[in-house]
């Protein structure tokens, strides 16, 4: 059979129907998440759609093209990124999505060459991309075969196809004693429907970056655009515990096809059972309401830091099962790579003068 592909800047409502037909497939794909980098002009969003004969799509992979990726370091590395074209990329997250699984390994093949060819067009730095972890198709193969590396990844999903009372039943004691010792606390769990509840979210993880000396992250100043081509589509909605009208700790789910990922946590500075009590409490929500999935969001399956073995270790303290994706990455161009990781982490230079 012979595969047709489209490449478009723009796609109407077909593009989400169509996703919607497969299980694994998420928000990250879908025309709303990737609209929503539209108004930047650093960003250039594109859709690559596979369709058969009969015109019918049986692929999908929406990218985004990040014309300059240092958008958080100072003003001189930010202009060097531009004039030079060193930072580039060119990325997409959970997909593709494959409809015609007979089919699976021609489908993918032709998107991937597609993106090679787009990428090569447009001089980028560099691709990373990442698999649906429902979709346990091997593909890996294919990526090596044209220049990917591949970095295994994990994500813990809940399959939320128990009653309230009998997925809590099922949960490891600690984990339950933790649930009705933060139901003895004076929290309130809110799904706020107001823009300004979205920016306090995004201000109180900006908050925790700095306590954590992490750069800011620019998405605070892109709220608004969220609260249009998200929130108001049921793309996306924050979770919120206050105590004493204070925001103690915050979600951010990204939300399609009954499938949602849990996209950000934010906290505030004092330690406390509110995180217990926010997660329990949207886990109650998305099976109350008929979800099937809850993805808890990416951690390392090998962790090489005490942090990384905390996220780990909370992230599979709730249940459900491990599910392994992959992170493809392929440098294009290496000296311009090298000069973006520098201007993005000069310490490294430093480590290895202090090597040498």
């Amino acid at each position: 059979m012979n595969f047709k592909i489209k490449i478009s800047k723009e796609v109407d409502s077909d593009w989400n129907e169509c996703l919607s037909k497969s299980k694994y497939s998420t928000a990250f794909q879908t025309s709303n998440w990737i609209n929503n980098y539209k108004k930047n002009p650093n960003t250039e969003s594109i859709f690559i759609q596979i369709e058969s004969n009969q015109n019918e799509i049986v692929g999908q992979l929406a990218i985004v093209i990040h014309k300059n990726n240092l958008r958080n370091e100072n003003k001189i590395a930010r202009k060097l990124g531009v004039k030079f074209n060193i930072s580039s990329v060119l990325t997409w997250s959970y997909g593709p999505v494959i409809h015609d699984v007979k089919n699976y390994t021609k489908i993918i093949s032709k998107i991937i060459s597609t993106v090679n060819k787009i990428a090569k067009e447009k001089n980028i730095v560099m691709i990373r991309g990442s698999s649906p972890p429902l979709d346990q198709n091997n593909s890996n193969e294919i990526f090596i075969k044209n220049g990917f590396n591949i970095q295994p990844w994990s994500t813990q999903i809940i399959k939320l196809n128990k009653d309230v009372e009998s997925f809590y039943s099922g949960l490891n004691k600690n984990i339950r004693y933790d649930i009705r010792k933060s139901k003895e606390c004076k929290f309130m769990f809110e799904m706020p429907n107001n823009e300004n509840y979205l920016k306090k979210f995004y201000k109180l993880k900006n908050e925790e970056y700095q306590r954590d000396n992490r750069k800011i992250s620019p998405i605070a100043n892109s709220y608004k655009e969220r609260w249009e081509n998200l929130y108001k589509n049921g793309i996306e909605k924050i979770f919120l515990v206050k105590e004493d009208e204070k925001i103690k700790s915050g979600i951010s789910n990204i939300i399609f096809n009954y499938y949602l990922i849990q996209h950000g946590v934010a906290n505030s500075s004092k330690k406390s059972l509110a995180g217990i009590f926010l997660t329990w409490e949207t886990i109650k929500w998305a099976i109350e309401n008929n979800y099937k999935f809850y993805d808890m969001g990416g951690f390392n399956p090998n962790p090489i830091s005490k942090k990384e073995k905390n996220i780990k270790f909370y992230k599979s303290k709730w249940g459900g099962e491990k599910y392994q994706y992959n992170i493809y990455t392929k440098i294009l161009h290496k000296k311009r790579h090298i000069i973006s990781s520098i201007l993005k982490n000069p310490k490294i230079i430093l480590k290895k003068i202090d090597k040498s």
